[in-house]
Formats: structure tokens, sequence, C-alpha cells
């Protein structure tokens, strides 16, 4: 395995564990009894929210790369999906900072 095929592979993976994660915090917050009723828990939806748009963002990181980008494993986007994708690891990232300070 390259070390191309590596940094392309590694992000996915981390990133959809973190998005499935998110996905069963909030999950279970809404299955619980008091659900959105307590602060910890609209904080913790609030985090669980922007870690997945942070997330799915970073696990398509290389798949959304202009394919002309050299050096890319499975790159199939344009710059304009390149710069979407940016824009909602930007806004996730700064989210999930905000619910953490």
């Amino acid at each position: 395995m390259s070390v191309a095929t590596a940094e392309a592979i590694i992000p996915m993976v981390t990133g959809s564990i973190s998005t499935i994660s998110s996905i069963i915090i909030i999950v279970m917050i809404m299955r619980s009894n008091k659900s959105l009723s307590v602060s910890y828990h609209r904080i913790l939806f609030g985090l669980s929210i922007s870690d997945i748009v942070a997330s799915a963002a970073m696990s398509a990181s290389f798949l959304l790369a202009p394919t002309e980008t050299p050096h890319h494993w499975k790159s199939y986007g344009n710059v304009s999906t390149c710069d979407a994708q940016g824009f909602l690891f930007l806004v996730g990232s700064i989210a999930e900072s905000f619910y953490s300070a």
C-alpha cells in the first residue's frame, strides 16, 4: 500500500467512525426520558451535530478533491465540490470549538 493510499483511507475510516459514534450519541439522547430538557443533553446534541458535519466532510476528503489534483488516490470531484467540502469541514470544526469552549 502506498503512502497516498494510506493518507486517503485513514481519514475516511476515522471520519466514518466519528460520524457513526455521533449518531449513536444523538439516538441515546433522544431516547432518554429527559431528552433535550437537560442542558447537558442540549450541549452534547449540538456538539454531536457539528461533529457529524465535520466528520462527514473529513471522510469524503479525497473523494471530493478535483480529479486533476496530483498525488491523490481516487479523487472524483471538481473545484466546487472541494470548496463545499472545505466549507462544511470548517463550519463543523468551528461549531465544535464553540460547543467545547
